[in-house]
């Protein structure tokens, strides 16, 4: 591995930590501060708004900076932030502080993926996207638990004083191995123009899969520990394992989705995602047998997150010089799915008080997903033969 993309790795394992760390801390924040659970879990929802639009905001102001001068202050502010959320004095002063980190995350995050597009050949664009997701998967796999489990034995500010550790040396590794690259495309500095190439249908509709394919697997993921515990019969000290073994499972499918993606970009889209429908389809028939659920964790992890490393690779590979605005909008569409899914997932589980009816929406939503990434190729295929003709 090149060593400029281990520093990535590691900012956006920092990224990633930091995200989710919260979770599991939420009645320690709320007694320290005085505050209900509920309001507590403001401040992961705090964290999701500032990603999807402080994070397009701060790339737009930074569009002008180099990529790597950008990347060594957004990562520098990310981590001067978990020192403000680790001293806040207030809930306010914590969820401020969250709403600033999260946009650095959100524009790191962007910028990282166009810097390291760009690091490797053209072939290796797929795989190079896939390792900066797998920064996040892991961090669900092990940054989340062990920044959790310090919280629970010390108090939660430490967990945020660890991130500041996390963050602290991904700085270092950013500053020493990653090169000042300059794409040889221009970023467009002129909003409209950007926000055009955006709108064509093989950007546009790419956001959709990225938005329904995550509201799908959340609509069902948000609700996961009832719908082991009542419709699968897990036990709840099993329900961990579940965890580790869907997270392993996303792992691998990112590193997967990745290499598939730079052999053949949308084949491997519509195959992860029809996957991703059988996944849910095969959850809805045998999902009431716990020795189905627990081991076939693995292959709904994959399935669930193999899209992602080609679905962002297309959105970088279409959106030509607003690449930088493309690039920070993915997060975007991510967490816009996240909570589609979430609220949907609650209203369709109030509406049937089951958990068992949730696979559906998994179903419905990747079907819309695949039927998006249908009508961008045909669509796309229609604008460059008129292209074609009009050239001719």
């Amino acid at each position: 591995m090149k060593r400029s993309l281990a520093a990535l790795f590691l900012g956006t394992f920092a990224l990633g930590t930091t995200e989710f760390i919260v979770a599991g801390l939420l009645p320690s924040v709320a007694a320290d501060l005085s505050i209900s659970v509920p309001v507590a879990g403001f401040v992961i929802t705090a964290y999701a708004i500032g990603v999807a639009i402080g994070g397009p905001m701060l790339t737009l102001a930074l569009a002008r900076v180099p990529l790597r001068t950008s990347l060594i202050a957004l990562i520098t502010t990310f981590t001067i932030g978990q020192a403000a959320c680790a001293l806040a004095p207030s809930y306010a002063v914590l969820v401020l502080a969250r709403i600033i980190v999260a946009a650095c995350h959100g524009a790191f995050f962007g910028t990282a993926v166009v810097l390291a597009t760009h690091i490797v050949p053209p072939d290796r664009s797929g795989r190079a996207v896939a390792l900066l997701l797998a920064g996040v998967t892991t961090a669900n796999v092990l940054g989340v638990p062990a920044g959790s489990a310090i919280g629970n034995l010390l108090g939660w500010r430490f967990s945020f004083w660890s991130v500041l550790i996390l963050g602290a040396v991904a700085t270092a590794a950013i500053t020493a191995w990653v090169p000042d690259i300059r794409p040889a495309q221009a970023r467009s500095s002129r909003i409209g123009d950007q926000v055009m190439l955006l709108l064509r249908p093989s950007v546009s509709l790419t956001f959709v899969v990225i938005v329904f394919s995550m509201a799908g697997q959340l609509a069902l993921f948000s609700f996961v520990v009832p719908y082991l515990t009542t419709v699968s019969h897990l036990s709840v000290d099993v329900v961990p394992w579940f965890l580790l073994i869907f997270g392993l499972g996303s792992t691998l499918g990112v590193l997967a989705g990745g290499r598939l993606a730079d052999l053949r970009l949308d084949t491997t889209l519509v195959v992860v995602l029809l996957a991703q429908v059988a996944a849910y389809v095969a959850i809805v028939a045998t999902g009431h047998l716990a020795s189905f659920m627990l081991p076939f964790a693995l292959v709904w992890g994959f399935a669930a997150f193999a899209f992602s490393p080609a679905a962002q690779a297309k959105v970088l590979h279409e959106s030509g010089a607003a690449v930088g605005l493309a690039s920070s909008l993915i997060p975007t569409a991510f967490n816009i799915g996240i909570a589609i899914g979430a609220a949907g997932g609650a209203t369709l589980l109030g509406w049937s008080g089951t958990p068992a009816v949730l696979p559906w929406a998994g179903v419905a939503a990747s079907g819309v997903a695949v039927l998006a990434l249908i009508v961008s190729r045909t669509l796309g295929a229609s604008t460059s033969a008129s292209t074609a003709v009009r050239l001719g």
